[in-house]
């Protein structure tokens, strides 16, 4: 699990055991890009992928209490499809 915090924005991310890596969706319905600090590296990063800070406690407190995190809570998508 990795979270980004930038400009008071925020985003999270996991890699599965096969690799792969998800992003957290915070608004389904937020289109393009914002410049974000991934990194340090200035990206352009999906707006749908920014989160409020009380989704990030909510997931960084079920890994801390389970050793886990709770994919059934929030929607995670595969990074960066290519229609986003």
């Amino acid at each position: 699990m990795n979270i980004n915090a930038s400009q008071g924005l925020f985003a999270i991310g996991r890699q599965s055991h096969d690799g792969q890596y998800f992003d957290l969706v915070g608004d389904e319905t937020a289109v393009g890009r914002i410049p974000y600090i991934v990194s340090g590296q200035i990206v352009e990063f999906p707006r749908r992928y920014l989160i409020p800070f009380d989704a990030v406690l909510a997931v960084v407190r079920t890994f801390l209490a389970h050793g886990t995190i709770d994919l059934q809570n929030g929607k995670w998508e595969y990074e960066w499809p290519d229609d986003q």
